[in-house]
């Protein structure tokens, strides 16, 4: 339990603001342990304050979406930020909304998404979001009624939960209905654990590129950013060499991350039988259009599937070449990342080789201290000014000048978070950069790429930097100078 706080100073405070009816201590705790506390909104906003003032560590699973929530909710952000601005050492406050990403891409229409946004990077406050089944079928897991929770639930440090429920149907006087979980009660592991695997199951939650504005304003400037005439012409030696064999054999490539097609265009210009997948629709309608206005006359039409989704489809032997381009594999969770190399192992044919490529770690593990530091503050300037330089090396191949990128927030397991924005000023600092933020996007390096590679099964791996058959390295080599590993990996 934290030291200067219990749950019986909080009970003692809360007694003041409920009803006459509830003065009685015996019964005030047995209804709080049984969910019957029904606050109207008077009392609800002292409770808060309340529950804040413990200048505990918070982190809570919520069923509002943001433009709602943040309409709604004031007297609770601003307990909250109270909180924080009490103690600014509280990093480690977190909000989990239970919404599908399509729920989000629709409320970010709304000013107050971008509002309720702002409000948790200008308080550090990590924002994410998992659909709401799959937030209850975890929450079952732990023993959790979700009609408990049906608002959402908190967790203050080691002390205390609250489930919130809306209120009793038809009571409009009203704001919620609470159930208190203590420490002592075996519940408060089974709530806390709940949270911590929503949470590592859960995805971050952007400012408006994640969602709304990703099809209308980062990938727009995604072009650019590649360059992809300027990209192919130092890729192309490397891949048509690579793929010469599966060309030769007739056999089909397929681009298993294809984004707007830059590759699958070519490749297919080059001569190659090529199939594209792409997940995100964003991507694949900017395709659609980059086709028309450059001249290309193959129709795109990428298939849809995650790459899980591939190990069950039928497409066991089918390929003599998979390509996971653009450090895309790195962007899932850690614990995914094996199962979907096994996947690209089994879709390939004997002989078969995985092309896939990732960022060079190696840097950005050198400088974690960097990276760590690089924060929104003055006093973290000349730690954003070498951070960023981290993703400029001399022979980048993402080198545009519209978008640009600085990594940040580096965990013990060596994830950390890249921040892409609108490379219109000269931002000196992460939150200022955050100003024109177009994208967050995570990256887990738990594994090494060749110790993937090798646990599939793959007989044969070779690693290159930045596409150059000249720059050739041992898979478990480090390097510090180029922008890029790329492993052929054959079957």
């Amino acid at each position: 339990m934290t030291e200067g706080f219990s749950s019986r100073a909080l009970k003692d405070n809360v007694q003041k603001y409920l009803s006459e009816s509830e003065k009685d201590m015996g019964v005030l705790i047995n209804n709080m342990k049984k969910g019957k506390v029904d606050l109207d909104r008077a009392q609800y906003g002292k409770f808060l304050d309340i529950l804040f003032s413990t200048k505990l560590p918070y982190f809570a699973i919520d069923a509002s979406l943001p433009s709602e929530y943040q309409k709604q909710n004031t007297t609770f952000l601003a307990a909250h930020a109270s909180s924080l601005d009490k103690d600014p050492t509280k990093v480690d406050d977190y909000r989990i909304l239970m919404h599908h990403a399509d729920d989000l891409e629709n409320d970010a229409k709304n000013d107050s998404y971008t509002d309720f946004y702002d409000w948790h990077m200008d308080h550090h406050v990590d924002l994410r979001h998992l659909p709401r089944g799959k937030c209850e079928v975890i929450m079952k897991r732990h023993n959790i009624n979700p009609i408990e929770c049906t608002l959402g639930m908190g967790v203050w440090g080691d002390d205390f939960a609250v489930l919130f429920a809306g209120p009793p149907d038809g009571d409009d006087t009203k704001a919620a209905r609470l159930t208190i979980i203590e420490d002592n009660d075996a519940r408060f592991e089974e709530v806390v654990s709940a949270c911590k695997e929503i949470r590592a199951e859960s995805e971050k939650v952007g400012r408006v590129g994640a969602y709304y504005s990703m099809k209308t304003r980062f990938i727009e400037r995604w072009e650019k950013y590649v360059r992809p005439d300027e990209r192919w012409s130092r890729i192309r030696p490397f891949m048509l060499q690579v793929l010469e064999d599966c060309k030769q054999r007739e056999r089909t490539v397929l681009d298993a991350a294809a984004g707007m097609g830059f590759e699958f265009y070519r490749l297919r210009k080059e001569g190659h039988s090529v199939d594209a997948n792409e997940v995100m629709e964003g991507f694949r309608d900017a395709g659609k259009e980059y086709a028309k206005t450059s001249g290309y006359e193959t129709v795109y039409a990428p298939t849809a599937h995650t790459w899980s989704q591939m190990a069950t489809i039928g497409w066991e032997n089918r390929y003599g070449a998979v390509l996971v381009m653009g450090n895309s594999l790195r962007t899932m969770g850690p614990k995914s990342q094996q199962g979907i190399i096994d996947t690209f192992y089994s879709i390939l044919k004997k002989d078969g080789v995985l092309v896939i490529d990732e960022r060079n770690y190696d840097v950005i593990m050198k400088h974690d201290s960097v990276v760590n530091a690089c924060g929104d503050d003055e006093d973290s300037a000349s730690a954003f000014s070498e951070a960023s330089g981290l993703e400029k090396t001399q022979n980048a191949l993402y080198h545009g000048t519209n978008i640009a990128s600085v990594p940040f927030k580096m965990t013990p397991d060596k994830d950390f978070t890249v921040c892409y924005y609108e490379n219109t000023g000269t931002p000196k600092t992460l939150r200022e950069a955050r100003r024109t933020e177009l994208q967050e996007w995570e990256f887990h390096h738990y594994v090494r790429m060749e110790k993937l590679l090798q646990n599939a099964g793959f007989s044969k791996i070779e690693k290159y930097i930045d596409y150059d058959l000249t720059k050739k390295l041992e898979p478990e080599a480090r390097d510090f100078e180029g922008s890029m590993f790329t492993y052929v990996a054959t079957k």
